[in-house]
Order: C-alpha cells, then structure tokens, then sequence
C-alpha cells in the first residue's frame, strides 16, 4: 500500500508546482501579537500576505526563501524541496567523496556539472549543512553577485545560517573548516567541466533530475499526509518537519551538555515563567509548535515546556497578559534532543467568582479577563455619567 501510495503521488504530481504552507503553524496566523516576520523581511518578492491565514500571490517565483528563513516549517516546496536538493548534493559526495559538494546560484556563470545549483544561496539551511558536515563531506559554497536580482538581503539569511550551523556543529564537538565561502570555484584534479552540449552523462543526469524532482513533489505531499494521522498527543496534528528533520539527524551522533548562547538569531529557545503567572492557557494555546503545554489538575495549574519544540518565534512572550513568561536564546542539544517536558512553574488553582474559569493569582478572586471587563464597564459608565 506505501508503495503504491508513493507511485500514485509521483504521477499525479506531475502538473504540480507551488509552494506549500502550513498556516496552523504560523505564529503571525495564530495571533496578531506576533513580531515574526522573517518570511516577509526575505521574500525578494513581497509575495507573501499573513492575515488569518497565508497567501501568497501571482509574484511568487518559488525561490524557497521563505522555506529557509521560516524556522517553524511553515513553507514547503513540491518541486525543490529538502529532499530534492539533498539528493542531489548526496549524488556528488557519493560519486567522489574526496571532492568538495558545492553550491551556488543558477544564475551564476559557472558551467561546471559537479556544482549542485540552487534558486538562491539562500536557499540553503542549517539541516542540509549539518547533515553533509557530519556525513564527512567539505562544503564549498561560491557566493554569487546579487546586485540587480532582488535577491540581495538574502546575505543576512545566508550568513545567519552558516553561523547557525557552525553553533551547532561546535556544541556537538565538531570544529574545522568543513564549510568554505569561496569567490571562485577552484577546478577539480586540474580539470574542470565545461557541460556544454548534451553527452552521455549530461543526459543521465538530466534524466536523474527529472525523476528527483517528482519523487520530491510527492514525498512533500505524503510526508503532509502522514503528519496529520501520526500527531496524536500533539497540539498541532501537523507538525514542524524542519525540526524533525534536525532531531532525526542529531540523534544519530554523541550530543555535549554544552550550551551555547549568541546574538544571532538562533531557532532554539529555553524558557522562564515569573510568579505573576495566572495560568491562563494563553500561552499554551497559541504555540504554534507545542512547546508549552497547560496541565490542570484538582487544585493545581502546572506549565510544562519542552525545549525541543521552541524555535525562538517569542509569541508567547508577547501575548503573555501579564508578561510573566521570558524565552531566552540558546543551543542546549540535550535540550532539544530529549523530548520531555520541564515544569516551569505549579500554581494554586482559584476559579473566578464571575465566569468560573480557573486561573490562579495571589490575593486575587477574579480573573483577570472579568477584571478588565469589569474596569472597560466602570469606564464606560463613567463616560456616559459625564455625558449626562
């Protein structure tokens, strides 16, 4: 049944292009307190709307920017996913793992057939660069002149990226130049590839292309597919792929218990929850990826959290009504490797004496959503009292 499963996405992914989202994941789709809008300050061209969910407009080119920059898994590829461009760069480091597996923009010059070509540099992530890295493989990335394509914020990406990888390698012990910037590329063995014209190995690889780019298209689908039935437990039944992906593939190697901190945007966080707290729920209602979670029991209100789920979007914090909890940046791959659940804070339940709800606060009887109702209805009376 899998088998035919994947075949059937294959064909019927033939037609299809575009870029998939994932809304249910947005933090900006969950609530306008949102500050994140990293696909929006990357998107070269400001195709991307979020209002009650995501659209994206005629504009789009399918860069994959919005895949690398969205540390929540929010946007994926049916063509050039992950997957596709992975395939693609294991196919060189497999047929000479001496060589360096190279990337640059398909608007470079370079004519070179051993280079795997991307819409973007930008369009690489710290998963891919992670993997390579730890397969034993020397990355040589040939950063190409962005004047005049709209592309040129997309250094900053570029560049957080490579530090974000670099962070993570070193908390896993792993330090050297396995990742090279370079101006140019250098030929390889004294020779290098011309491509031109359309021989025998250009045309199997032509052919490899082709067949990449389906089986990709359809995994994205079956892999969306398998998320809605496999996410029970969860929160969200679909869940961040990208972090999944980067958990899978720590896993496989010894982790440190060191703890990293930067002021580079890192999508890992650690969290902080003040007395103030009231239990509310809000927080854990809106994380976009789970990674708070509201436990009530008979007299109790418990806030648990678990690191491996955070990706630093911040909006908790920033819906929190009366600002008690704090995220702070880091890279802990204890952290984010165990999937357990730390107890931030336990609370004393109270259930308000006007809406019954619980919520838990010091010397308080109403909670504070009937609190503030209250005073919005003293205020309205007031005016109108004013008026008379």
């Amino acid at each position: 049944m899998f088998k035919s499963t994947i075949l059937e996405r294959v064909l019927d992914g033939v037609n299809k292009k575009g870029i998939i989202t994932y809304p249910e994941l947005c933090p900006s789709v969950k609530s306008p307190k949102s500050k994140c809008c990293r696909c929006l300050d990357y998107c070269p061209t400001g195709s991307i709307k979020i209002k009650d969910t995501i659209i994206l407009d005629e504009k789009c080119s399918e860069c994959g920017i919005c895949i690398s920059a969205c540390p929540n898994g929010v946007f994926n590829s049916r063509r050039k996913n992950d997957l596709y461009i992975m395939l693609l760069a294991y196919n060189l480091l497999h047929n000479d793992p001496r060589e360096p597996v190279r990337f640059t923009c398909e608007k470079s010059s370079e004519k070179n057939v051993d280079i795997v070509f991307l819409s973007c540099i930008g369009r690489l992530t710290e998963n891919m660069l992670i993997d390579l890295v730890l397969q034993g493989a020397l990355i040589e990335i040939k950063l190409p002149d962005c004047a005049g394509c709209g592309f040129e914020n997309v250094k900053t990406l570029f560049a957080e990226t490579i530090q974000v990888s670099l962070l993570i390698l070193k908390a896993m012990g792993v330090e050297g130049e396995s990742i090279r910037i370079l101006g140019e590329f250098k030929k390889k063995n004294g020779q290098a590839h011309t491509g031109t014209g359309l021989n025998r190995r250009s045309f199997i690889k032509k052919i490899k292309n082709k067949v990449l780019i389906k089986t990709s298209e359809a995994f994205s689908d079956f892999f969306k597919l398998e998320q809605e039935h496999s996410a029970a437990g969860h929160v969200n039944k679909v869940q961040n792929y990208k972090r999944i992906q980067l958990v899978n593939l720590l896993k496989k190697f010894n982790h440190k218990e060191t703890v990293l901190h930067t002021n580079t945007f890192v999508p890992f966080a650690t969290s902080y929850i003040k007395e103030s707290c009231i239990g509310c729920n809000v927080c854990s209602a809106i994380c976009p990826g789970g990674a708070i979670q509201r436990v009530s029991g008979d007299d109790f209100i418990k806030i648990l959290f678990s690191e491996q789920h955070c990706t630093n979007c911040g909006l908790c914090q920033n819906a929190c009504l009366v600002r008690a909890i704090e995220i702070t940046p880091r890279i802990y791959l204890k952290g984010i490797l165990d999937d357990a659940e730390i107890e931030l804070i336990e609370l004393k339940k109270k259930n308000c004496l006007f809406c019954k709800e619980e919520f838990a606060a010091i010397n308080k009887t109403i909670c504070p959503f009937c609190e503030k109702r209250r005073m919005v209805g003293e205020e309205m009376e007031g005016n109108i009292d004013g008026i008379l």
